[in-house]
């Protein structure tokens, strides 16, 4: 956000940012003249032989800490040597420069009201006035509303914490929320893959709990009368360990269906000790049934099918089948929106549901086809993940809460 208004103004900076923005060959630019750098930094290690966190290498003189949730428990084995890393990162701060904080994450609030200093100037901030209207986010100032590309109050906090850091380098709060407007969000962050009238499909990296959170909370805030399916897969280190699981409890609530995949692969991999689907349902709270893979095709189709009245033809059967559960087959994102374009038309044909018999969930088993969910004539596809799927052996989603 602070690139994307900086480059609007035309405020020449240089950058190292993670994910690919609109408007930037590369996400990585140093030069000798630039007055500003912009870094995003994590509490990562910096590389395999540097154990250090990446942000203990920065010395900044505008900090902002968006908030603290436990991450990586594969390099800080406990929350409290996890959070002592963002104290750390606080005392780096230059001297006389300045600690953007947000005060609706009360770790992050008791750390930064803590730390004492001096020649450090601290500034808090939360969720701005807005309203949602029509699936649309607009921020408001002064009687004056900013219509927004992006939604969720975490990025209506990192709205804000931008704001707060351009205010810092002399750009207005006017300039900035005009400039915002054009902010179409960081790659796999939220990503709009497709749309149609009454149909949205998205794709996320989400991976933690508070991240998983914050974007199913932020579609079904943005599309309230629309049903959610959220689509989650176990992939990292720390989601894969029985210990760190029971972060996720609650973070999928307000998804309509939830969709979890783990890879027992992927753990055997890491070496990891191995967990179930049992532990899964436990973890998540959620419900979650369990049946062998063969039976997802045709019974969360025929659930759908059943509910809205709708009929599919085999060729579109086949290839979904085709592009989606075929270990050599490389999955294309094209192809299957047009699947799931396709199956959304027989709801909007057929928009009246029927009563629903009691049809179990499914537990993911290797890779998992991406879904979508229909609701009277409002369906919306989220999707949380890394990389696109090329097999599959099972699904897990919940019946609704």
């Amino acid at each position: 956000m602070i690139l994307h208004v900086m480059k609007h103004v035309g405020v020449e900076t240089d950058f190292m940012v993670g994910a690919q923005l609109d408007g930037f060959s590369t996400m990585v630019k140093f030069s000798e003249d630039a007055k500003y750098a912009v870094i995003e930094g994590d509490e990562y290690l910096a590389s395999p032989i540097d154990r250090r966190p990446k942000f203990h290498l920065y010395h900044p003189n505008i900090a902002i800490i968006s908030g603290i949730a436990w991450d990586h428990i594969n390099v800080f084995p406990t929350f409290e040597n996890y959070v002592d890393q963002f104290r750390k990162f606080i005392q780096l701060i230059e001297p006389k420069g300045h600690l953007i904080y947000c005060r609706e994450d009360a770790v992050l609030r008791d750390l930064c009201e803590s730390t004492s200093s001096e020649e450090l100037v601290k500034l808090s901030y939360g969720i701005p006035e807005h309203t949602i209207k029509d699936g649309l986010t607009s921020i408001i100032l002064n009687g004056h509303d900013y219509p927004l590309l992006v939604f969720g109050k975490h990025n209506l906090m990192n709205l804000e914490a931008a704001r707060i850091a351009c205010n810092g380098i002399g750009i207005s709060d006017e300039i900035f929320y005009t400039a915002i407007q054009s902010f179409k969000g960081a790659a796999k962050r939220l990503e709009l893959v497709y749309k149609a009238p009454g149909f949205n499909f998205y794709k996320d990296f989400a991976h933690s709990p508070s991240k998983l959170r914050a974007t199913t909370d932020a579609v079904k805030q943005q599309f309230p009368n629309r049903k959610v399916i959220a689509c989650m897969e176990l992939h990292t280190f720390s989601s894969l360990t029985e210990e760190f699981l029971l972060q996720y409890s609650g973070s999928m609530n307000l998804a309509d269906e939830a969709i979890v995949y783990f890879n027992p692969q992927t753990i055997e991999h890491k070496k990891l000790k191995p967990i179930t689907t049992d532990q899964v349902i436990k973890c998540f709270n959620r419900g979650i049934s369990h049946y062998p893979d063969h039976f997802f095709t045709h019974q969360f189709l025929m659930r759908q099918q059943y509910r809205y009245g709708f009929e599919m033809a085999i060729p579109e059967l086949n290839f979904l089948r085709r592009y989606t559960f075929g270990k050599k087959q490389k999955h294309k994102y094209g192809q299957i929106i047009q699947v799931f374009h396709t199956v959304y038309n027989y709801f909007v044909n057929n928009p009246a549901p029927r009563s629903e018999p009691n049809v179990p969930g499914l537990i993911c088993r290797n890779n998992l086809l991406v879904w979508s969910s229909m609701m009277s004539n409002f369906p919306v596809l989220f999707k949380v993940t890394f990389f696109p799927f090329f097999s599959f052996s099972g699904l897990a989603f919940s019946p609704n809460p």
